[in-house]
């Protein structure tokens, strides 16, 4: 869960790629409004849900193996 104030505009045309709104609530979650001006297309406490770019270690290591294989393959 995340322990964050999530926001509850349900308005925002930002809100499915914003962390604040799409996080996973807790049992004890708190909600905020963030003054996002209504013209806006988000606020300034938006927080982008993309993953980073970078992989962890099991992933990096399954991508060499298909490498490899493909490699094979040529």
């Amino acid at each position: 869960m995340a322990d964050i104030t999530k926001c509850e505009d349900n308005l925002c045309p930002s809100k499915e790629t914003c962390y604040r709104y799409t996080a996973p609530a807790s049992m004890y979650q708190s909600y905020g409004k963030f003054n996002r001006e209504e013209d806006a297309f988000n606020c300034d406490m938006y927080w982008d849900n993309k993953p980073n770019d970078k992989i962890d270690d099991k992933e990096f290591i399954e991508l060499v193996e298909q490498l490899k294989v493909i490699n094979l393959k040529l």
